[in-house]
């Protein structure tokens, strides 16, 4: 079976375009579209959520709302979001949904998107400006196409009380930059990291890295959702990267120089534990992506090592939401079945391993005594 697997991810590079370690071309390769359409939007068409997503989205920023009015006995006069790794907006139905509650408060909803492909922030501002959205502020959206370039700010559009901010990243920034370009500290009141956009980011000090900035951007009455793959939906990739890993650590151990496998050639970044390419493809392209894949305990310890603090962890998705988003039974069962599986593995932690998606609603960690479930 080994043999095997190998043998397909050999082939595999030789027959079809592959991006090994570059995220950003990876997903400007997938939101470019192609007859009208990206390979991304193939997979979800036009309902991109499922229950259970629209309803974390929704629920954190009300609770959010009702948490400053709590503690400063009113209303703020704006609500500030961080969606980071927007992609072409895959969440923006459940922000306008907040936003239309918002409104009857007198509350601005001011969403700032933030991703390293300008594809993907190109395809989300033209919908927008589809729809009504006018543009109030705007620089030419454009391709990073040297590591010296940093990432910016392209451009602002207004609709009633929702205010749209587009920012472009670049994976290379370091942590201050970008977080001196997101706002800086204590300068947003939610940020969404979801869908397993730090899952993207290779290397697990990197990933820590930016759990902290969210950690000093948030404000201290804010909220950090981020969700992340589990093993479900990858469990072939994680056997064949983890026996490459052992056979690799072997012959490092021994010195062979008799192998006739490029062990450091197939691995490239997937050198830790849970990492893995995975491949999306149709007939014209095909795309191999980086991905770490978590459980309960690494995921728990990567969010307090960035001192963020857990309110919350628990089972997002069974299914993976390109199975379900769209179809109302299906996606209101994946959000029950993920309920009580949560509750499960509070007693059996392994039963995370037959799970697509987790999640953690965590916020600014305080000397104050907080709910840690795990």
């Amino acid at each position: 079976m080994m043999k095997d697997n190998l043998i397909k991810l050999i082939n595999t590079e030789n027959e079809i375009i592959v991006e090994n370690n570059n995220t950003t071309k990876s997903y400007n390769l997938y939101f470019e579209k192609n007859n009208g359409i990206s390979l991304y939007n193939k997979r979800f068409k036009s309902q991109k959520l499922t229950y259970s997503e629209y309803n974390i989205v929704v629920r954190t920023c009300l609770s959010v709302i009702k948490n400053i009015k709590k503690k400063t006995h009113s209303y703020p006069n704006k609500l500030s979001v961080l969606d980071f790794g927007c992609g072409d907006g895959r969440y923006f139905k459940a922000f306008v949904k907040v936003a239309n509650i918002l409104k009857s408060k007198g509350i601005i909803l001011e969403l700032i998107n933030y991703d390293p492909s300008y594809i993907g922030l190109q395809c989300y501002q033209n919908e927008l400006m589809n729809i009504g959205f006018k543009l109030n502020s705007s620089v030419n959206l454009h391709q990073i196409q040297e590591d010296s370039f940093k990432g910016y700010e392209v451009s602002t559009l207004l609709k009633d009380n929702l205010k749209v901010k587009f920012i472009h990243g670049n994976a290379n920034d370091d942590s201050k930059y970008i977080m001196e370009l997101l706002g800086g500290e204590n300068s947003v009141d939610l940020i969404f990291c979801m869908f397993g956009v730090l899952s993207h980011i290779p290397m697990q000090t990197a990933r820590i890295d930016i759990l902290t900035i969210f950690n000093q951007m948030v404000n201290i009455w804010g909220k950090v959702v981020v969700s992340v793959p589990a093993y479900k939906d990858f469990k072939k990739e994680l056997i064949t990267y983890d026996q490459l890993r052992r056979e690799k650590n072997v012959l490092d151990t021994h010195k062979n120089p008799l192998s006739f496998i490029d062990y450091k050639g197939i691995l490239g970044s997937v050198s830790e534990e849970g990492d893995i390419y995975y491949c999306r493809y149709d007939d014209e392209k095909a795309i191999r992506i980086y991905y770490n894949l978590y459980n309960f305990n690494r995921f728990k310890n990567d969010l307090k090592n960035s001192g963020l603090s857990i309110n919350s962890l628990n089972i997002l998705n069974f299914w993976h939401p390109s199975k379900v988003a769209g179809r109302v039974i299906l996606s209101i069962s994946d959000y029950l079945i993920s309920f009580i599986l949560s509750r499960i593995c509070k007693i059996f932690k392994n039963s995370v391993n037959f799970t697509s998606y987790i999640v953690s609603i965590c916020s600014k960690d305080t000397n104050d005594d907080k709910k840690t479930p795990y």
